[in-house]
């Protein structure tokens, strides 16, 4: 029996498969550096995982409304209404089974089928399916390193049309680590706001791991007009080192998130009771080790411009977010062009695992984390190194 269209057309994430195989090669005995994984290689902190013991020692074993207990939607609304200036109330918030699956219910009730959804491209691998899913079509906009991988104003206005229902807008980004200021933001805001039938879904994941001094800033803080448009994406996954938690949120305008609530009624219904009191506690409880991840990434980041800047053919620009970097390879010439043999190879050959760009719907680059430790950091980037001067390149180049 076969899957149907639908069931056929959906493709595997790469970089979950990346990860795989990286796991499959360890598991025989290869010593792997995998820069392919999206999460922090830090334990969840220890006050949250013993909320999470306390909470079910003390019965927490059953469903919870499918919107998140009382508890963590109060603290969803509360944090929400400081990092994004926006006084969201705990009805204008649902939680569900990760980010991911609060971006697919908000997709699926905001899209009918032919309605367009504009992306900045790169883009992060799940929303092309999502979009798909819901019978929606990707409308990609490209951005480019030079321009530090933003979307225009002048490409946003130029893409809407009639059918145009949804921008999805990542900042910080995964792949790229792009941000964008508020003046930045501003600019885009006066596009959207100029047609009435266009929503923002702002998907804000790495908010908390910013740069240089930057200052994450909500599209939906921007005004009351922008608030009225925009659903902001969240989560406990990166910042808390919480991705098999699964536990993401969502705010907005209250009839589509009323909406969202429903569709979720009849798919997984409630996220894990026992998950959900870990959330509320690192929310509500201390930030250090918030801090703490922070400034690991920011010295490993250090080092990953250094190393990257001194490889001839290799470009990148600095994320200001996020814990990726975003390799240009187009410099090695072919080698580099065709960015998925060079990943398997550079799998096959070097042991490092890094996802291709074109997953992101940027060929010719190839994503790196840094996610990891110092010394595998270092470990990675030697063979990086050596197998890109061990390869062959375009002389002309």
């Amino acid at each position: 029996m076969q899957p149907n269209k639908r069931g056929a057309g959906i493709p595997a994430s790469a970089t979950l498969t990346i990860s795989a195989k990286a796991r499959q090669m360890t598991a025989a005995g290869v010593d792997v550096v995998n820069f392919g994984v999206g999460q922090p290689d830090f334990p969840t902190p220890p006050h949250i995982v013993e909320a999470a013991v306390t909470a079910l020692q003390g019965g927490a074993h059953g469903y919870t409304p499918t919107a998140g207990t009382p508890a963590i939607r109060e603290a969803v609304a509360a944090n929400l209404s400081k990092l994004s200036a926006v006084d969201y109330a705990p009805t204008s918030v649902f939680v569900s089974n990760g980010a991911k699956q609060c971006l697919h219910n908000l997709i699926q009730v905001l899209v009918d089928p032919g309605d367009e959804v504009v992306v900045p491209s790169p883009f992060w691998v799940s929303y092309e399916p999502i979009v798909q899913l819901a019978g929606g079509v990707m409308k990609l906009l490209p951005t480019h390193l030079a321009d530090g991988f933003k979307l225009t104003p002048d490409q946003l206005r130029e893409a809407i049309t009639e059918r145009t229902k949804v921008l999805i807008l990542n900042s910080p980004s995964n792949p790229t680590g792009a941000a964008y200021s508020a003046a930045e933001l501003e600019a885009l805001a006066e596009v959207v706001l100029a047609h009435p039938h266009l929503a923002v879904v702002s998907d804000e994941i790495y908010r908390r791991l910013t740069y240089d001094g930057f200052t994450h800033v909500s599209f939906a803080g921007l005004s009351p007009e922008t608030a009225a448009r925009t659903f902001v994406v969240d989560g406990v996954s990166k910042a808390y080192a919480m991705t098999g938690w699964r536990i993401g949120y969502a705010a907005g305008p209250a009839e589509v998130i009323a909406a969202a609530i429903r569709y979720q009624d009849h798919t997984t219904s409630c996220a894990s009771a026992g998950s959900q009191a870990a959330a509320v506690a690192a929310l509500t409880g201390d930030q250090t080790p918030v801090a703490t991840m922070l400034k690991a990434f920011t010295e490993r980041r250090a080092v990953v411009l250094e190393r990257i800047a001194a490889m001839d053919g290799v470009s990148v620009h600095p994320p200001q977010g996020a814990f990726y970097a975003f390799c240009d390879l187009q410099g090695l010439g072919p080698v580099g062009e065709d960015d998925g043999p060079f990943c398997d190879n550079l799998l096959a050959q070097a042991h490092v695992a890094a996802v291709p760009g074109y997953a992101f719907g940027a060929p010719g680059h190839v994503r790196i984390s840094f996610a990891c430790g110092m010394d595998r950091l270092v470990e990675g980037l030697d063979r990086f190194e050596r197998f890109i001067h061990e390869n062959p390149r375009n002389p002309q180049r």
